[in-house]
């Protein structure tokens, strides 16, 4: 149990430094003038919404851990 608290701790500590890093690139990226760096912007903001999905996946199994 108690492996599986640290690997739910680093995974959402993992999945929020890509946040981070997602989020600083939307705004490097804003106003793209091609396609192509249209593309790397959803790329990057899909990215984003596949980290806050984990944390939230994580942080639940992280709230059943702890009730048990």
């Amino acid at each position: 149990m108690r492996l599986a608290m640290l690997k739910c701790w680093a995974m959402i500590i993992v999945a929020a430094v890509v946040v981070g890093l997602s989020v600083s690139q939307c705004v490097d990226g804003w106003r793209p003038c091609c396609n192509m760096a249209w593309i790397k912007w959803c790329v990057h903001l899909a990215c984003g919404a596949i980290a806050v999905a984990y944390i939230i996946k994580y942080s639940l199994m992280l709230k059943r851990l702890n009730e048990e």
